[in-house]
C-alpha cells in the first residue's frame, strides 16, 4: 500500500554477485504468506478473534485494554503532529498511519499466533510495538520522499503566495504604517513571522524571487539611513492581485 512506501539508500561499492537464495528462509517466509493466505473464518476464531454479532459481519479482533490506551495516546500525538505538518500532502499520509499501524499490528498478531499455534487472545503489546516502530521506519522514508517536492523553491513561493492573498482579501489598514501592502515589507520582516516553511533565509529568498519574476512583487533597494550601512531590499504587493480574489 501507498503508505508502506520506503526510498532506500543505494549500498556504497556494492557489486553484482550470482549467490543461491536462503532456501530455509525464503520456504519459511513463503509458507506463512499463505498460511495467512488461506485463512478461513474459523481459523480466525481459532486464534483468539470475537465472533460476528450486530455490528461486525466478520470475526474481529480488538486490542488489549493495554494495547488500545497506547494507540490512542499515539494516535492523539499524531493528529499533533498531522496539525503541524508544513504540507497538507505530508499532514494526509500522516493520518492514514491511524490505519496502518493497527493493521500491522493484526499481521503480527495472527505471525505470533501461527508460530505459536494457539488463540493469543487480543492484539497485544508485543503486536503493538513492532507496529509503532515499523511506522517510525515508514514515516522516515516517507519523509525523504516528500522532501524532494516539498523542499523545493516553487512550493515556498506558494506558501508564501497563500498568505499574501490572505492579506489582499483582508485588505491594507492604512492607520497602520508596518501594513505590508500598503508599505511592503522585506525578508527579515517575513523571517520573523515564523510561517511555515518560510523560516529559513534561504527558502525565504528563493520564494520572493520567484514571486517577483511572477508580477506578484516588485522589490526596490532603501538607502541605509546610517553611514557605511547596507541597503535595505523592500518586496511591494502587486495592487493587481485584488483582481484574483
Amino acid at each position: 500500500r501507498f503508505q508502506l512506501m520506503v526510498y532506500p539508500d543505494p549500498l556504497p561499492n556494492s557489486k553484482e554477485r550470482d549467490l543461491p537464495p536462503d532456501k530455509q528462509s525464503r520456504d519459511a517466509i513463503y509458507s506463512l504468506f499463505e498460511t495467512i493466505d488461506s485463512m478461513q473464518l474459523g481459523d480466525f476464531m481459532r486464534y483468539g478473534a470475537n465472533p460476528v454479532d450486530d455490528y461486525h459481519k466478520r470475526p474481529y479482533y480488538r486490542f488489549t485494554d493495554e494495547a488500545f490506551q497506547v494507540f490512542m495516546n499515539w494516535y492523539d500525538e499524531l493528529k499533533l503532529r498531522a496539525g503541524d505538518a508544513e504540507h497538507s500532502i505530508i499532514a494526509e499520509h500522516l493520518i492514514k498511519y491511524a490505519k496502518t499501524v493497527p493493521s500491522l499490528a493484526l499481521v503480527f498478531h495472527l505471525v505470533d499466533c501461527i508460530e505459536h499455534g494457539a488463540s493469543l487472545g487480543a492484539v497485544n503489546m508485543n503486536a503493538l510495538r513492532a507496529a509503532l516502530a515499523w511506522c517510525e521506519v515508514l514515516e522516515s522514508h516517507m519523509m525523504r520522499i516528500y522532501s524532494t517536492v516539498t523542499d523545493s523553491a516553487n512550493i515556498k513561493a506558494s506558501y508564501l503566495a497563500d498568505k499574501i492573498m490572505k492579506m489582499v482579501k483582508k485588505g491594507a489598514d492604512k492607520t497602520d504604517t508596518t501594513d505590508w501592502i500598503g508599505h511592503g515589507f522585506t525578508a527579515r520582516q517575513l523571517i520573523r513571522k515564523g510561517w511555515k516553511g518560510l523560516t529559513d533565509a534561504d527558502d525565504v529568498l528563493n520564494a520572493l524571487e520567484i514571486l517577483v519574476e511572477n508580477d506578484w512583487l516588485s522589490w526596490q533597494e532603501i538607502p541605509s539611513t546610517g553611514q557605511g550601512g547596507r541597503p535595505t531590499e523592500r518586496y511591494s504587493i502587486n495592487s493587481r492581485l485584488n483582481e484574483l480574489i
